[in-house]
């Protein structure tokens, strides 16, 4: 389990992490942090879609550690950077 997984684990008070963890990932085919970070990262793409908070506000409103890691896991995901997306989907 990550360090994010324990967490969640502990805070939902689950008694046997592993599993949870273990059911989690059947179920979904991803780790709870991944599933938490991609949400996050959906999430984000209509902020940049309808808003013109800038992206070190919308790194920091999802709790990213930082402006530049909330860019790379972006990319990574959507093969787009967040400014990109954004000029590309902003809505009036």
């Amino acid at each position: 389990l990550g360090a994010n997984d324990r967490l969640i684990c502990y805070r939902a008070r689950w008694k046997e992490p592993f599993l949870f963890h273990g059911q989690f990932k059947k179920e979904t085919g991803e780790t709870i942090g991944r599933y938490i970070v991609t949400a996050k990262l959906q999430e984000s793409k209509l902020l940049l879609a309808y808003s013109d908070r800038p992206l070190s506000e919308i790194s920091n409103f999802f709790f990213f550690s930082s402006q530049s890691y909330f860019q790379n896991l972006f990319k990574r995901q959507f093969g787009i950077t967040p400014l990109a997306y954004r000029k590309r989907h902003h809505k009036e």
